[in-house]
Formats: structure tokens, sequence, C-alpha cells
């Protein structure tokens, strides 16, 4: 057989890359011998499997289809390996993670080193690049845990309830709203909103405050900084949107106020989800209920109710 797992991890690595230089960093080869390699699998078949268009590197034809059977493959034997050391017993593992929202690598750092003193033989890897698509990560094995601002019904994967934090809308002090108890989504519409995301479909507020009432915000800014937020809305500049656990130390300052989302309040649950094909190992599930436990939105929640 000619086509081996290594020479399917190789040109994965060429192709997630996009060049040589950076593909022979990951690989920890120098950048001759990941040539040396590639001309070797692409002899064997007489056919390139890249082809140079300026500085990038272009799948050919037979390239996007070892690429097909790379993506699917080494996540399966990936997950084959790791099963086995479960079976086995070893307590070895390792557990890709990503969060949907941003926010959520705000508190999930913290656990890191808890869980590491309850399983050093466990690595976490922070999966960041799966933010925009957690669950699609899952399915096709780049992670083994997304953790979800949301619920969802995709039944390839397997979820559990983490907790539940609340929106508020945060303001200076001498903001005039301060004069009532919560606000209206039409109230956010009216100000210059300050929002935690990078693009219109990841905002909460846009899209499950404001869209589903019909309105617009006269002005928004985007920015990937609670600090920065907080700061903002502290002078008066505008009004910002966060969970309220991430205030807490802001809002007990009393440079600054925080009001509730309508009248009940909008209130996010998050979500754990894993692949539903397969069982998840017991450090997997540990690791999920530390979150539960130790995650300082859920501490926040339990303080609150």
């Amino acid at each position: 057989m000619d086509l081996e797992l290594r020479h399917l991890r190789l040109v994965k690595q060429i192709a997630d890359a996009g060049s040589m230089t950076a593909a022979a960093e990951r690989l920890h080869l120098t950048q001759s011998a990941l040539s040396h390699q590639l001309r070797g699998i692409e002899a064997c078949f007489d056919t390139p499997f890249f082809s140079r268009v300026g500085r990038r590197l272009v799948l050919t034809a037979a390239g996007r289809r070892v690429l097909e059977t790379a993506d699917r493959v080494v996540a399966d034997v990936a997950r084959a390996e790791e099963d086995v050391r479960r079976i086995a017993g070893h307590g070895d593992g390792v557990i890709r993670v990503c969060t949907q929202c941003n926010t959520g690598y705000h508190w999930l750092g913290p656990l890191l080193k808890v869980f590491a003193r309850q399983h050093p033989r466990v690595s976490i890897h922070v999966a960041v690049d799966a933010t925009d698509s957690p669950i699609a990560a899952v399915v096709d094995g780049r992670v083994d845990l997304a953790i979800l601002s949301g619920e969802t019904t995709d039944r390839r994967v397997r979820t559990r309830p983490l907790f539940r934090d609340e929106m508020v809308a945060v303001i200076s002090p001498s903001h005039p709203l301060t004069a009532r108890r919560w606000v209206r989504p039409a109230d956010l519409a009216a100000e210059h909103l300050l929002i935690y995301a990078s693009r219109p479909e990841e905002s909460f507020v846009l899209t499950q405050i404001l869209a589903p009432a019909g309105l617009r915000p006269d002005r928004v800014s985007f920015l990937m900084l609670t600090e920065a937020i907080v700061e903002l809305a502290r002078a008066g500049v505008g009004i910002g949107v966060l969970p309220r656990w991430s205030i807490e130390r802001a809002l007990a300052s009393g440079g600054l106020a925080a009001l509730s989302i309508t009248r009940a309040g909008m209130h996010r649950q998050w979500t754990a989800a894993t692949l539903a094909a397969q069982s998840d190992p017991a450090y997997l599930t540990d690791f999920v209920s530390l979150i539960i436990e130790r995650a300082a939105p859920a501490r926040s929640e339990r303080r609150s109710a």
C-alpha cells in the first residue's frame, strides 16, 4: 500500500498551513526535509499534490482527494488512539476545547490549573480557531468539547447544560436610564451600543434582543475587550452589553451601573457539546463537572439565585 497515515498527515499539514515554511514549523522539520518527503509521495503516484500560485500552495485535484481522506482518517485515528488509552486505563488523554463566545475564555483559563491538579496526565488544548463554528469542529473531530453560549438541537452532538448568565446594560451612573430598574430593547436601539463581538451575526444583543423586536441600533461599536467596554460606558460614551458576572468588580466599585434588559432579564443558557457517536472519557466528564461547579458565571448564578 503506497498511501500511509504519515502521508495523509503531511498533506493535511501543508494544506492547512498554506506554505511549506509554515508546515515545516508545525511538523518540526526543516523545509528541505519536508519538500523531500512530499516529492517522495508524489513520485509514488507520478502526480503533484500541490501547485505553486505566487507564494501560496494550491491543492491539485489529486491533492484534494488525498486531503478529503486525510480530514476523515486523521481525526478517526486520533479518536481511536484516545479511546485505546482510555480503555487501557492509563488515564492519559487530551481535551481539545473551544467556546462559542469569546467571553468564555475569560473564565476557562483559571479552571485549567484546577483540572491539571486533578488529572495531571490529561492535557487541555484550547482551540481558539474553532470559536466561529464550534459544533462543526466537534463533528469534524477537531475538538472534543465545545462550550456553547446557547442551546442546540443538532443530534450529532451530546449536550449537557452548564449554567445561565444574564446579559445586562452597562452604563455610567450619571446616565438618565439609571432612574429605571430595567430597559427595553427600544431603549438600547436608541443608544450608542458597545458590543462584545467582532461581527453583527455573532452579537447576542443584535440577534437575540433587537432583531426579534424588529429594531436596529442607531450606532454600534464592536469591541473585543471587556475592559474597553467598561471604561467607555463609565465615561458615558455609550451603553455596553455584557454578562453580569464579568463586571461584578466594576459594579462593586460604584463607578458603573447595570440594568436588566426587559423586566424578566435576558439570559443565556451555556451548554457543553461532545460527539454523540462516541462515549465521553471519564476525564472529559470530570472537566465538564468542574465547569458547572467552579466556572465564574456558575458561581455568580448561584450567588444571585
